[in-house]
């Protein structure tokens, strides 16, 4: 009889196989000359299945581990990986009727995925070494919850923001991609689909201070420490991407200035991501793994 772990291992085979049939498919819609329903129908029915095996992936693991879906770099990464496939498939269904060009932004998002799922196997361990009570706490699950949501959101919005500076570059030098750049998402398109997923991510961004400060308070007795690096360059991501708002929404920093700004921000995120790497000696998030 095959136990949980197996299962757990195969599934999650299948949902990398899955994403990748999606990403080839993407592929080819992409470069294929004119429009191709079929293939368009096909590559979003495999996202969507790929969305939902991953999803069982996640549920197999807290069944087998009894841990919450991040408790240790594998489950982390896959966890993740949904949440940037989820933020892109919500998108598509709410805008993809109005504006179709934004379904083919899954030819840069279901390669990301596959490349995190590859990652995380990279990283698999039958059982997370790193146990204490607190990972099991409900409060904490809503913690880093919020954390993943938001980190699948800034995904999403930095990659809107990098096809309006590349598609941009492209007409300010008279070039394009050809009869494949129409396929993309216009200008305005991605800098509305930008500011969107950034917004979305930075709710769940101050949700994620905001329960990390009343973690922080009834696990380690104070609800903020200067010394800690996760905790001060989570304060700086979600300043910089205030800073976003504001020279956008304030400033009227549109279009090419707040693609920038958005690319920086990512960056940020990106280094908060990594703080408990390199600075190991002083973090107290090193349970979430690399």
């Amino acid at each position: 009889m095959l136990s949980l772990e197996h299962i757990e291992v195969f599934v999650f085979w299948l949902s990398l196989v899955v994403a990748g049939a999606a990403s080839l498919i993407y592929l080819r819609s992409y470069f294929l000359k004119g429009e191709n329903e079929l293939y368009r129908r096909l590559a979003q029915v495999l996202s969507w299945l790929t969305l939902i095996v991953i999803s069982v992936v996640i549920g197999l693991q807290w069944e087998r581990t009894g841990l919450h879906p991040f408790t240790g770099p594998f489950s982390a990464k896959v966890f993740y990986a949904a949440s940037i496939l989820f933020i892109f498939l919500a998108f598509e269904l709410a805008y993809g009727h109005r504006v179709p060009r934004i379904r083919m932004v899954g030819v840069l998002v279901l390669p990301a995925v596959v490349l995190l799922l590859l990652i995380a196997w990279t990283q698999f361990e039958a059982t997370p070494s790193l146990f204490t009570p607190n990972l099991r706490s409900f409060r904490v699950f809503i913690h880093v919850s919020t954390a993943i949501f938001a980190y699948g959101s800034f995904t999403i919005g930095t990659i809107f923001a990098l096809i309006y500076l590349v598609q941009e570059a492209q007409l300010k030098k008279k070039k394009s991609f050809g009869s494949s750049a129409s396929k993309l998402p216009s200008l305005e398109t991605a800098e509305t689909a930008t500011h969107r997923a950034l917004g979305i991510g930075f709710v769940f961004s101050v949700a994620l201070l905001l329960t990390g400060m009343f973690s922080a308070q009834l696990a380690w007795g104070r609800m903020w420490d200067w010394g800690e690096p996760r905790e001060v360059s989570a304060l700086i991501m979600t300043l910089a991407y205030a800073f976003y708002f504001f020279a956008r929404d304030i400033l009227g920093w549109r279009g090419r200035r707040s693609s920038y700004i958005a690319v920086v921000a990512f960056l940020i995120a990106v280094f908060t991501y990594a703080t408990p790497l390199i600075f190991a000696d002083l973090s107290r998030h090193r349970w979430g793994g690399f």
